[in-house]
């Protein structure tokens, strides 16, 4: 019962863990999305600001109000675009989450602050024109601040409140009545681009979230197929390549040696005294002689591209650029020695041996049929005379 405790504990913590990845994930997507649009909004925002710039300045008496507000403005939005710029910049994108979802919710809390200050010092102070003018732009402003920066509802909320709430607070005490129609609107306007934003936010989040899982989806298939490719061209218990993919193989390799004039030796391997094994211990002890007698293929030539088992007890191997006479000899005497040592199973010994024939491009032949003919015929030739040697034909004397 313990133990049972023990194991689901671990899962829900792997579970948390990877949850905790997820979101981790899922904000710094959201974070990336604002960042990526950031000048956009910065372009946007600049060209309203200099026309109300210029619209003020040749109108206004005392015009301290409107250079501290340009100053203001300036200053802020040049901190977000060298911020924005670094973000770009990084090669860490998805670290320190936290730190730059904060600088953006502190830029955009700023430059609402910038807006909001248009209400209050500069609309009461400007002609019905220019207050329009003012108006205007502000709306233009906040609209678009709602797409651009809703994936992080916190700064998108700030801005839109932190701008729209000095002026409708400013316009509350214009003397005419016309305005209270004109602040009730403009906080019908709040809150309709404050709900705006929260359901853009939770568009794009879900957006997101199924773009992971598209991922995650398409990642699985791709591991999917490449273990089915695996499975198509692999031998289930061994591993190694199966007779599809040694003939693909064996192609591959014969081409290669007619493209550079190269030698190619093909062994063809078949276990002695594996049948009388397996029948007397079991199916059990076949599979074991084989994982066994691949692996020790597999040291032997540190690699396993070229092994096959062909099925049964047959195996073969591709040997590329082959040398001389001695080299095959030599390869063939000490799979011959690795095959017979012997082979541990729950406390029984198993014994077998390899009868190996062995063709050699191109003197046995240049194409794949004949080669893989003659291996076949010169190990059966080995195996009549009671196993455990090789042989390849005596006649190629120029294969020295």
């Amino acid at each position: 019962m313990r133990q049972l405790h023990n194991i689901a504990q671990k899962q829900g913590i792997m579970t948390s863990e990877l949850s905790n990845r997820q979101n981790r994930k899922l904000h710094a997507a959201l974070i990336k999305h604002v960042y990526m649009q950031a000048h956009i909004g910065a372009a946007a925002s600049t060209f309203c600001a200099s026309i109300i710039f210029i619209a003020l300045f040749e109108a206004q008496k005392n015009n301290s109000p409107l250079f501290l507000w340009g100053s203001l403005f300036l200053i802020i939005t040049i901190a977000r675009v060298i911020f924005t710029i670094l973000y770009k910049t990084q090669h860490y994108l998805g670290q320190r989450i936290n730190l730059w979802r904060n600088l953006y919710i502190l830029g955009s809390a700023l430059g609402g602050t910038t807006w909001g200050y248009l209400g209050v010092f500069l609309l009461p102070h400007a002609n019905a024109a220019q207050q329009s003018l003012i108006v205007l732009m502000t709306a233009g402003v906040t609209a678009g601040a709602v797409p651009l920066s809703a994936a992080i509802p916190e700064a998108a909320i700030a801005f839109l409140v932190l701008t729209i709430f000095p002026f409708i607070m400013s316009i509350l005490l214009f003397e005419d009545s016309t305005f209270l129609l004109f602040d009730m609107a403009l906080s019908l306007y709040l809150l309709y681009t404050i709900v705006l934003t929260i359901k853009i936010y939770k568009l794009i989040k879900n957006s997101i979230v199924l773009q992971f899982e598209n991922n995650l989806l398409l990642t699985h298939l791709e591991i999917s197929n490449k273990k089915l490719e695996h499975a198509a061209t692999h031998d289930a218990l061994t591993q190694v390549a199966n007779r599809r993919l040694f003939i693909e193989n064996l192609k591959k390799s014969i081409e290669s040696a007619k493209k550079n004039n190269a030698m190619l030796a093909l062994f063809y391997i078949d276990l002695d005294n594996f049948k009388s094994a397996n029948d007397r211990y079991g199916h059990q002890a076949g599979d074991r002689i084989l994982i066994a007698a691949i692996e020790r293929l597999k040291n032997y030539f540190q690699k396993d591209d070229h092994i096959a088992r062909l099925g049964g007890d047959e195996l073969a191997i591709i040997i590329e650029n082959a040398q001389n006479k001695n080299e095959i000899e030599m390869i063939a005497r000490d799979i011959c020695h690795l095959i017979a040592l012997p082979i541990e199973m729950d406390n029984i010994i198993l014994h077998v041996s390899a009868s190996i024939g062995i063709s050699i491009y191109p003197y046995d032949g240049q194409e794949m049929e004949m080669l893989l003919h003659r291996a076949d015929e010169y190990m059966y030739s080995v195996k009549e005379n009671g196993g455990n040697n090789f042989y390849f034909s005596k006649e190629l004397k120029e294969f020295s």
